[in-house]
């Protein structure tokens, strides 16, 4: 399955990266997250609730963000398991400052889902993520602004 989408954010480039880039704002962000800790820099374990039409599925995998290019783009691959399936995706997150207080931040990317989530079809897979995705990045929007509120980053 194939993702792509945007997000665009009242928040400049360097607040956004920021954001995106550090674990205690990451943990607070993602949706569904019950468990969440750094194994090195860029590499995290954690377990996630996820459901995808009448399937709701614990995953315990690895997210693992490289390849960083601040404050433009990084990769992130995400690897989990659980009783409903397994999950293998990987992408690219690209920032791009369309004002000095606006980002655009683009998300492209692939995914295998296979077990019980993954019968539920690539359209109900890729609704759920798109709702992921927006409520993630609404909350990373949410910690960018009180931070470049707050004048820590310019």
């Amino acid at each position: 399955m194939e993702l792509s989408s945007e997000y665009r954010l009242a928040a400049n480039n360097e607040a956004v990266w920021w954001v995106l880039t550090n674990p205690t704002m990451l943990k607070a962000e993602l949706p569904g997250l019950t468990k969440f800790e750094e194994e090195s820099p860029g590499h995290y374990v954690g377990e996630v609730k996820v459901g995808v039409g009448f399937f709701k599925v614990t995953f315990s995998g690895v997210l693992v963000i490289s390849d960083q290019e601040p404050p433009n783009r990084y990769r992130v691959r995400i690897n989990g398991n659980g009783r409903g399936g397994s999950l293998d995706g990987n992408g690219i997150v690209s920032l791009n400052p369309v004002t000095d207080e606006e980002t655009l931040v683009s998300v492209t990317g692939s995914a295998q889902v296979s077990g019980l989530i993954g019968r539920a079809g690539d359209r109900a897979i890729n609704s759920a993520a798109q709702k992921i995705l927006g409520e993630f990045f609404k909350k990373v929007e949410t910690h960018a602004r009180s931070r470049t509120g707050a004048g820590e980053t310019r």
